[in-house]
C-alpha cells in the first residue's frame, strides 16, 4: 500500500505542477497579447520605410517580449495553425519559406519573433510565438553545419498545452523518481489528447497521430537508464490483472487477463510502448477514443520477465507489455 501511495504522490505532484504552469502560461499568453496587437500595428505603420530601421524596431520588439516570456526552451504541445518551414536548396543557398499547416506538434519555445512581409501580397511583418520544429543539417564546398528550423505563430491562432521545461529529463537519469515522474507526465499527457471523442487528436492524419504517439514514448525513453550506464531499471513484484504479449499465431497483440489470482512479474524494464503502435504499426487513422487502445490502458511498460507466477503455452516473447494504469503498485530500483 507504501508504495502505491508513494506513486500516486509522484503523480499529483507533477499534475499539480503542470497544472499551476499552465495556469501561468495562459495568463501571460493574455497579458502579451495587447502588446503583440500594439507592435503589429507599429511593424504595419513602418513596413513602407527603411529596412534597415524595420529590422531594429523588429529587434527591439523580439527582446521586449521575450523579456516577458520565461518559458523560451520549454516544450509545448502545439495545436491549431501556425506557419510551417520548408527548405528548399538551390546553387544560390537554403531558402525557408513558411506554409500554412494544422498544427499538432511537441516542440520546443524558441520565443518570440517577426515574419517579414510578403511584398507580393502587400502583407506588412508582424510579431508572434517561434518553436523549433527540427534541425536541418547542411553541407556545400565551404560550409558545413545545422539550421534549427522554425514555425511561426500568430497568438490567437493556436494553443500550447506546457509539457515540460528546458531543464527536465534531458539525459537519461538515475534517479527513480525522476523515471517515475516521466511515465506519470507521459501518461497524463496522453490522456489528456486521446480520452474525449472531441480532442483535436481525433482531427488529425494518421501521420501526425503517429508522430505524436512516439514523441510521448520517446519523452520516457530520454530517461531511462542508457545502454552505456550498464544500469538497469527493475521492476519488483508488479502486480496487474491483465497484460498483453505479441500474438505469437498472426500480427497484433494477445490481451491476457486474469479473472482470479492477479499476475505478479519482476523484471527488466526495457522500455515503454504504446499498444496501438506495436498492434497496427504506420498508418492508421484513429477516429475516436474507441479506435485507440491507448485511450483506456495508456502508457505500457515494456518488461523483460525474470520471475513470473503464471506460464503461457507457446510463448516465445522476448517482453510482456503491462499497462501502467493497471498496475496495483509501482517499485522500481536500479541495478
Amino acid at each position: 500500500m507504501e508504495r502505491r501511495e508513494k506513486a500516486e504522490t509522484t503523480r499529483q505532484y507533477w499534475e499539480e505542477l503542470s497544472e499551476f504552469v499552465q495556469d501561468d502560461v495562459n495568463r501571460v499568453l493574455k497579458d502579451l497579447s495587447l502588446d503583440v496587437e500594439r507592435a503589429n500595428y507599429i511593424l504595419a505603420e513602418a513596413s513602407s520605410g527603411d529596412p534597415e530601421q524595420i529590422s531594429k524596431l523588429a529587434v527591439d520588439i523580439v527582446n521586449h517580449l521575450d523579456s516577458q516570456w520565461e518559458y523560451i526552451g520549454d516544450h509545448f504541445l502545439v495545436a491549431g495553425k501556425w506557419q510551417e518551414p520548408a527548405v528548399k536548396m538551390n546553387n544560390q543557398g537554403i531558402l525557408v519559406e513558411h506554409q500554412e499547416k494544422e498544427a499538432f506538434n511537441q516542440c520546443v519555445s524558441n520565443g518570440f519573433m517577426v515574419k517579414p512581409g510578403d511584398g507580393d501580397s502587400d502583407e506588412p511583418p508582424r510579431v508572434g510565438l517561434s518553436f523549433i520544429v527540427a534541425d536541418f543539417p547542411y553541407s556545400s564546398d565551404k560550409l558545413q553545419g545545422s539550421l534549427q528550423l522554425l514555425a511561426f505563430a500568430d497568438l490567437d491562432q493556436v494553443s500550447l498545452q506546457y509539457l515540460r521545461s528546458a531543464g527536465d529529463f534531458n539525459a537519461a537519469s538515475s534517479d527513480i523518481e525522476e523515471v517515475k515522474s516521466a511515465l506519470f507526465r507521459a501518461d497524463s499527457t496522453l490522456s489528456l489528447y486521446t480520452t474525449h471523442q472531441e480532442s483535436s487528436f481525433y482531427r488529425q492524419s494518421a501521420k501526425k497521430q503517429e508522430n505524436f504517439l512516439r514523441s510521448i514514448v520517446e519523452s520516457v525513453h530520454d530517461v531511462l537508464p542508457a545502454p552505456s550506464s550498464l544500469d538497469k531499471l527493475i521492476i519488483n513484484d508488479a502486480v496487474s490483472q491483465e497484460f498483453y504479449i505479441r500474438d505469437s499465431t498472426g500480427p497484433g497483440l494477445m490481451h491476457v487477463i486474469s479473472d482470479e489470482t492477479p499476475f505478479k512479474v519482476t523484471g527488466q524494464v526495457v522500455g515503454v510502448a504504446i499498444n496501438d503502435l506495436v498492434a497496427e504499426g504506420p498508418g492508421r487513422q484513429f477516429k475516436s477514443p474507441d479506435d485507440l487502445m491507448s485511450a483506456q490502458t495508456g502508457i505500457c511498460l515494456m518488461v523483460q520477465p525474470h520471475t513470473i507466477n503464471f506460464t503461457i503455452n507457446n510463448y516465445t516473447g522476448d517482453y510482456f507489455l503491462i499497462p501502467m494504469r493497471k498496475l496495483e503498485s509501482i517499485d522500481f530500483e536500479l541495478k
